[in-house]
């Protein structure tokens, strides 16, 4: 086995080992001692870090849970919000797909170099959930390849579909699975696309670690109908929210904060075609800060680890807005 794949999975088997020794966060605690109606607004605020208004201009929490009388939260299903049931906050991870749904649109700005060209792509993906147990995601990128010693092409690349499915769902973690489909959008021949169909379908999961940390990870394989090649990835992160805060302006929403640092690895292996038996793998180190309850910023840097490699090193930066 070659030495990438030892360390891919020795980093893999941390991430999860901490699930067996982590205790509740602080955060999943809802405060007592006060009358229902401040343990209604506290409960709320800190779980969904915000408020929102339906047709009619009443205001109420995110749909994940709803708190009653005995100043309890009560989950009702899968969260579609910023947070759990319990109120630890989701944070994206940036190289892979998550289990929890969301509305959110994300733009990311992604410089990649490699030995004989560099790459630039713009992204916007929406992730739209239609409910507390499905989703949707699209992605439609537009790419710059800068070879050595050609001309620089540019142009749309391969627009992708990606459905997902909630499984199963508690407290402290959900069960997603998804079905990526990518359309030939892209050029081939400019090198901004695959040139054909491909299907991806893949299991995605999120822990809840406690003590502010929370895992996540993504495991799949993706098929390309004109080639017949089959690649294998897996994908998995570590997350820990250095900082939280929120606060109420009057009159207004509550206004959510958070800091969050990320280290993720992503990894491939070609199962069928003419790259089959290579790995590739590479680790990224990144930072997200939410502005308030509706946007958020964020940016990464990965490099690849062990060989063969097929970048230098890459930098993300994105802007993300919570509708």
């Amino acid at each position: 086995m070659p030495m990438k794949i030892h360390v891919a999975v020795i980093l893999l088997v941390a991430l999860f080992s901490l699930l067996g020794c982590a205790g509740p966060s602080p955060v999943q605690t809802v405060r007592t001692g006060l009358d229902d109606e401040a343990t209604v607004e506290h409960a709320h605020d800190h779980a969904s870090a915000g408020v929102h208004a339906d047709d009619d201009g009443h205001e109420h929490a995110h749909d994940e849970s709803d708190v009653h009388g005995d100043g309890q939260a009560h989950d009702h299903g899968p969260p579609h919000g910023h947070a759990s049931p319990l109120g630890t906050p989701y944070v994206h991870p940036f190289g892979f797909e998550p289990a929890f749904l969301g509305r959110e649109l994300f733009i990311d700005a992604v410089r990649t170099r490699g030995d004989d060209e560099d790459e630039l792509e713009l992204e916007a993906e929406l992730e739209w959930a239609f409910s507390e147990t499905f989703g949707i995601a699209i992605e439609a990128p537009w790419v710059r390849v800068d070879a050595d010693g050609e001309r620089a092409n540019s142009g749309l690349g391969d627009i992708a579909v990606a459905p997902r499915w909630v499984l199963d769902a508690s407290d402290t973690h959900l069960l997603s699975a998804n079905l990526e489909v990518s359309a030939p959008t892209g050029s081939a021949r400019k090198d901004t696309g695959s040139g054909e169909w491909a299907v991806a379908p893949s299991l995605s999961a999120w822990f809840d670690l406690g003590r502010d940390f929370q895992a996540g990870a993504q495991v799949g394989a993706e098929y390309g109908f004109e080639s017949d090649d089959i690649e294998f990835f897996y994908r998995g992160g570590l997350v820990y929210v250095i900082d939280e805060s929120g606060h109420a302006p009057a009159p207004g929403p509550v206004e959510h904060r958070l800091t969050a640092a990320t280290l993720e690895l992503t990894g491939r292996t070609a199962v069928r075609g003419d790259d089959r038996g290579r790995d590739t793998a590479e680790v990224l180190v990144g930072i997200t800060h939410q502005l308030g309850s509706t946007w958020a910023v964020r940016a990464g840097y990965r490099v690849p680890i062990g060989g063969p490699e097929d970048i230098d090193d890459g930098v993300v930066v994105g802007i993300s807005r919570h509708f």
